[in-house]
């Protein structure tokens, strides 16, 4: 029996995000995380194409036949943040709290910052 180049039995990671149509650091950090089964050699991460075949497979039969009316948004219960996770809306009330004080603790920083350099440039013209 003939063996099949490596071409056609995996493809790199490169491959996998054109194939994907995902952003190659999103295709990494799926590799990375065993989202997406791989294999490792050295430095470099093989995609095997049957696994490559199976998930768009499962894309095909996730995608509607016909195109909604209007756009589809995450249901209420649910928000999609940055990097794709799906939060419950508490998780994503309580997120949204905490960047707000965190934004306030920099704020407060930042006016703190400026009192000190008042008080020091007052302390430099007094001596």
């Amino acid at each position: 029996m003939k063996q099949k180049p490596v071409n056609d039995l995996a493809a790199s990671v490169t491959e996998l995000a054109s194939i994907l149509g995902v952003g190659k650091n999103t295709a990494y950090r799926a590799v990375q995380t065993g989202q997406i089964p791989s294999v490792r050699i050295g430095r470099r991460y093989l995609i095997p194409r049957n696994v490559i075949n199976e998930m768009l497979g499962t894309l095909e039969k996730e995608k509607p036949t016909e195109a909604p009316a209007i756009p589809v948004q995450a249901p209420s219960h649910q928000r999609v943040v940055r990097g794709g996770a799906r939060l419950s809306q508490q998780q994503f009330e309580e997120l949204t709290e905490t960047v707000d004080a965190l934004s306030d603790a920099l704020r407060d920083i930042g006016d703190f910052v400026m009192r000190l350099r008042r008080v020091r440039d007052e302390l430099m013209r007094a001596t």
